[in-house]
């Protein structure tokens, strides 16, 4: 994240059980990090409770996620809390409570027991949880949960992605992809055991075009469809292996369409290369040959010093790597002939491990037609700052503020990519702060493209205050007609337009949000008419709610009822 005036804040908190502290809770720290178009939980460090039960956490401004794993030898429940909006410092009271053991046994379509898998638990009602708990060597697992119910998901658990952590691993677990996700209704301890699918042995052979095996090859083997589920997007739907001396990489799939990603060591002038909707129907073995490729390789620096660990990400019309750069501030990636898009980001620590927090991320173009050399010299940004106001000119705290390069003059200006350049959020104070190179930019709020403010750097110091007069924060209160809270709902919308001649919907990518414990949902959006869609998990016992026209021309709060399946008006 982008530090915003103050460098850090304490995220901190105790742990009690009937006033008691408790010593030796793990608590696991995450940010988010947008891969691939989307944002996804990056673990980053974990501590234990002090003798008082306390932790404490040294963090930047931004968003974070906290999962509270008590210890084996005790019941209590497991909790998370999700999307936690660090603005100033934060502090918890978490209690933790008794929890139901739900255990069980991995075991493939023969009965032997699996020990290369982890479990992935989704709260579906009452509570949000999303944790995860190794499965052990006897292929046995037990976690404490609180009652309720819940998704309970099975995959393979990569051990690593590189050459040295495939020599570790032990031959007789290969990897394997299949989405197995079972309801588990929790009121009290239960068993679920666990068994794959028979899977089809899918093995892939990668050369070089004059036939030689290539070793230290990543391959990556991704499900082409995703499952119909509110969690879709924080599912494990790809595997990964490495090959061998032999060019071989070998996986166990179930039945279907899939899509291989093979990316060469760089060092080897090959070519990534992705291969789409691979059918596996039966066992087969598939070679690849992998063309010659033309290596792109630079180095990082600010003032003519390495800059180790910046984020170096190459965008081509269908694919996206990214790496970091070594202690002498290398990177090197090996790729086909074509036009890309460098983005490097040499943005701040979240815990404040490195400090480069004045440099401009930086991107650019590159044609790709024989082995190039780009090195890239940080420049400490100009400042721009400001702050975000509502309609009334007072702050919006929590804001999350998006980056991204913008082409064209005028009312021309569009998003190039997915990927934004920085990220940041507004203080408690609606304060925020960029560094940035002289250019044009798109200031996005809360991921909604529709909010985008056009920004110009030119080559003085700008300070801007943005008042956001035509963006409103709507609420969403979703509970049931008892007046209970409903989390997990999906909330998406789209900007509702009237045709000529009929009342036609017209859809406009927008990020969805998603009702936390509270049953509430906020986002961000400009004035219009609006068609909202509520969309609990499929087994939850409540059915789904459209509203076709829904007028937001200011901030408002807006309580939604959502009806039971069991209800005899349904029927």
């Amino acid at each position: 994240m982008t530090i915003t005036r103050e460098l850090s804040f304490n995220l901190s908190g105790s742990v009690t059980n009937m006033g008691l502290a408790i010593i030796g809770t793990t608590i696991r720290l995450y940010d988010y990090e947008y891969r691939s178009g989307s944002m996804v939980k990056r673990f980053l460090i974990e501590q234990t409770t002090s003798p008082k039960g306390t932790f404490n956490f040294d963090v930047r401004k931004g968003v974070y996620c906290i999962e509270i794993v008590p210890g084996d030898n005790t019941r209590f429940a497991r909790q998370s809390l999700e999307t936690i909006k660090v603005t100033s410092n934060t502090t918890f009271s978490i209690v933790l409570k008794a929890g139901n053991i739900l255990s069980g046994m991995v075991r493939d379509h023969q009965g032997k027991p699996v020990s290369n898998a982890e479990i992935l638990i989704f709260g579906i009602e009452p509570h949000v949880l999303r944790v995860t708990q190794d499965v052990f060597a006897d292929g046995s697992y037990s976690i404490s949960l609180p009652g309720g119910r819940y998704y309970v998901c099975v995959y393979h658990k990569n051990r690593g992605d590189n050459a040295v952590s495939a020599r570790k691993r032990n031959p007789a677990e290969k990897p394997f992809l299949c989405q197995i996700m079972e309801v588990v209704d929790l009121q009290r301890d239960g068993k679920k055991d666990f068994q794959l699918p028979e899977l089809v042995k899918f093995q892939g052979i990668a050369t070089n075009k004059a036939g030689h095996p290539v070793s230290a090859v990543k391959a990556t083997i991704q499900a082409t469809e995703k499952p119909d589920t509110v969690f879709a997007n924080q599912l494990p739907l790809s595997v990964t292996c490495v090959t061998g001396k032999d060019g071989k990489f070998e996986a166990c799939l179930k039945p279907g369409s899939y899509n291989v990603k093979l990316e060469p060591p760089a060092d080897s002038h090959l070519a990534e290369k992705q291969f789409g909707s691979v059918l596996v129907d039966q066992e087969r073995t598939k070679a690849y040959s992998l063309d010659a490729g033309h290596q792109l390789s630079g180095r990082i620096t600010h003032k003519r010093m390495p800059l180790v660990g910046a984020k170096v990400t190459i965008m081509g019309v269908k694919s996206e790597t990214s790496q970091w750069t070594d202690e002498d501030g290398h990177y090197c990636f090996s790729l086909g002939s074509g036009a890309y898009e460098l983005m490097v980001s040499a943005q701040p620590h979240p815990l404040g491990q490195e400090t480069f927090p004045e440099l401009a991320p930086w991107n650019g173009n590159v044609i790709l037609d024989k082995n190039t050399e780009l090195d890239v010299e940080m420049d400490e940004g100009l400042l721009i700052n400001g702050r975000v106001l509502d309609p009334a000119r007072q702050p919006r705290a929590g804001v999350l503020l998006s980056i991204y390069p913008s082409r064209g003059s005028g009312g021309d200006i569009a998003i190039t990519n997915k990927i934004p350049l920085a990220v940041g959020i507004t203080g408690s104070d609606g304060a925020y702060e960029f560094r940035l190179r002289p250019e044009s930019y798109r200031l996005v709020l809360n991921n909604q493209p529709s909010t985008a403010h056009a920004i110009h750097v030119g080559a003085a110091v700008k300070d801007r205050e943005l008042t956001v007069e035509d963006v409103c924060v709507v609420t969403f209160e979703v509970a049931s007609d008892e007046d209970v809270a409903i989390p997990n709902c999906l909330v998406s919308y789209e900007l509702y337009r009237a045709g000529d001649e009929s009342d036609e919907l017209v859809a406009e990518l927008m990020e969805p949000g998603m009702t936390g414990d509270d049953g509430k949902c906020t986002i961000t959006v400009p004035s219009g008419i609006y068609s909202v869609h509520f969309q609990p998990p499929a087994d939850s016992e409540f059915v789904l709610r459209h509203i076709r026209q829904l007028s937001v021309i200011k901030d408002m709060t807006r309580r939604i009822r959502l009806a039971r399946k069991s209800d005899p008006q349904l029927q």
